[in-house]
């Protein structure tokens, strides 16, 4: 269960975000900010651990925040192969493909 609390420097301040203290699917203790109201970071607090929740039983995927989708390393892939392969056979791969290949390879590196 989630815990909400002020910081004590911040409880004679009406003003101040409240804190929520929660659990997070690998067990790690994490703090998150509130609102200053209350019943909305109650609200945001079994939201979190709802989401906690689902991600336990797998229902929910982790953001995928800095890494490269699916498709970029398929392309990327195929691209290291045609490397490997004879210059006909690179040319028989469409101008476009060849550039989105090319603007991968760069964002790549």
């Amino acid at each position: 269960m989630a815990s909400i609390y002020k910081r004590k420097q911040d409880k004679s301040n009406k003003r101040t975000c409240w804190y929520i203290g929660y659990t997070d699917h690998n067990g790690k203790r994490k703090t998150s900010k509130g609102f200053s109201d209350k019943k909305e970071t109650e609200r945001l607090a079994a939201k979190l651990e709802h989401d906690v929740m689902l991600r336990k039983k797998a229902l929910l995927t982790q953001s995928r925040k800095n890494k490269p989708r699916d498709e970029t390393l398929l392309l990327l892939n195929i691209w290291k192969h045609l490397k490997k392969v004879s210059a006909k056979q690179q040319f028989s791969i469409s101008k476009g493909q060849c550039a989105v290949f090319d603007e991968l390879s760069m964002m790549q590196e």
